[in-house]
């Protein structure tokens, strides 16, 4: 697996999630367009087992991706396990389908939950600066540029991890 299967993963989780396509459907996914620009990247992730879609056929296409999904997907392409030493404590993962995913990336510091709250909010819908800064600091990216889209203020809590994805395509 390379670094660009895993940024089509991020870039699939934080804006495909919400769009339709009526094309036809891939063999492994019958919601998942057969042609899409997505594809390869699904069918990869998924042979590697880093994604599994739903189990009922259905990848998810159009759904939102949440915190506690994208928990999984990073933990398991990048193979990290829950050691059990961790400093944060989240409220609101015990018993979760993804409690050791969760566990394990926050562990390495990659998601860290509510600065505020003790809770991860396992079930919420991930932004897409939200996941800007999953992908820094899973990936380690530098910021090679002072580029940055014009909707992203220069002041916002993600723009150096919105520049590091953008300078490294």
């Amino acid at each position: 697996m390379n670094f660009k299967h895993v940024l089509a993963a991020g870039l699939i989780t934080a804006t495909l999630f919400g769009a339709t396509n009526a094309h036809a459907q891939t063999e492994r996914f019958i919601d998942v367009p057969k042609g899409h620009w997505s594809e390869d990247s699904i069918d990869h992730l998924t042979e590697q087992n880093v994604m599994n879609g739903y189990g009922n056929g259905k990848f998810g296409f159009g759904d939102n991706v949440t915190r506690g999904q994208v928990a999984a997907i990073i933990s398991r392409y990048l193979k990290l396990e829950n050691t059990g030493s961790t400093s944060k404590h989240f409220s609101d993962i015990h018993g979760h389908m993804f409690e050791n995913n969760i566990k394990a990336v926050a562990q390495k510091g990659i998601m860290t939950g509510d600065n505020s709250t003790d809770k991860f909010r396992p079930d919420d819908t991930l932004t897409r600066y939200e996941m800007a800064v999953i992908l820094q600091k899973a990936f380690h990216l530098p910021v090679k540029t002072n580029d940055l889209f014009y909707d992203v203020p220069n002041n916002h809590w993600a723009t150096n991890s919105v520049r590091s994805l953008y300078s490294n395509g």
